[in-house]
């Protein structure tokens, strides 16, 4: 998978290039694979999201709203809990990365589940409020 402890010495690139074939093949493959396949792929993924790499943080994300998209937020229970977790941790990567991952479901939920014209609202407004976090982020932290 993307975590280091089995990557040891691969560039970013090609870890990163791996979970983006990853996510394409799940979109085929994930509902008819073994239930073990899939819990140990969702187990796997929930680690990138600390990562010290913001490239593999941003993959994560990526994968795990494709799997959302498969199989839904209540078919990945853990999921919640990690987010909330690394919401509320105290390392900024790991912060990013929950933030990375709601973002990228979130803005699945509004794509498949709103009429376009409230969709493209809701994501002027999601943006908009990302430009206002983004600059409060930076004042306060920089």
């Amino acid at each position: 998978m993307l975590s280091s402890s089995y990557v040891c010495g691969k560039p970013v690139e090609v870890r990163q290039a791996a979970g983006l074939l990853l996510k394409n093949n799940l979109k085929t493959a994930f509902k008819s694979m073994p239930v073990t396949n899939q819990e140990y792929i969702k187990a796997e993924l929930l680690p990138c999201l600390g990562s010290a790499d913001r490239q593999i943080r941003s993959t994560s994300g990526t994968i795990i709203s494709a799997i959302v998209e498969l199989g839904g937020v209540l078919g990945w229970p853990e999921l919640l809990h990690t987010l909330v977790k690394c919401l509320d941790s105290t390392d900024l990567t790991h912060m990013e990365g929950a933030m990375d991952a709601l973002s990228k479901v979130f803005l699945l939920y509004i794509y498949t589940r709103l009429s376009p014209g409230t969709a493209s609202r809701v994501v002027l407004f999601y943006y908009l409020l990302n430009m206002y976090t983004f600059l409060k982020y930076n004042v306060l932290f920089h």
